[in-house]
């Protein structure tokens, strides 16, 4: 598991694709700040590709986002790269679940109709909601 960011037009590795440390992904994840960019297909770009260098099988992007891209290439267009390059090089799929909080999730429909799972948290009781419902989940797929 890994976790990273958006940082003004870029992405940012808070904690590098690895095995499962709780306390140092709490307190990366605490140590987080918003701000106005949000460069959804960047950031699917950059996980793939550090997924990718770990050579796991199973692959697994977690996309949490409380708004809609706003900076760089589309996550529609990226994400269907991906899966044209792993098909082509007979890699295994890349599961992308996204996690829509006060964002509406009908702007994911697109990404949805190529396979991404679609959650939405309108606020902070359903995002704790969605993410502890489905953390086994997501993680079983991880590993």
């Amino acid at each position: 598991m890994g976790l990273f960011y958006f940082s003004g037009n870029d992405v940012k590795c808070a904690v590098p694709v690895g095995n499962f440390n709780y306390n140092l992904l709490k307190s990366k994840v605490n140590g987080l700040e918003a701000n106005s960019n949000t460069p959804h297909g960047v950031s699917l770009a950059y996980a793939e590709r550090e997924i990718d260098k770990t050579g796991y099988v199973d692959k697994s992007i977690v996309l949490l986002t409380d708004g809609m891209n706003n900076i760089g290439e589309s996550p529609q267009g990226i994400f269907q790269s991906i899966i044209k390059t792993n098909e082509s090089y007979g890699d295994s799929k890349t599961n992308l679940y996204i996690i829509a909080f006060n964002t509406d999730p009908e702007y994911f429909n697109r990404l949805k109709n190529d396979g991404a799972v679609v959650y939405e948290a309108k606020d902070g009781s359903e995002l704790s909601r969605v993410l502890k419902e489905n953390a086994e989940l997501i993680l079983e797929k991880i590993e």
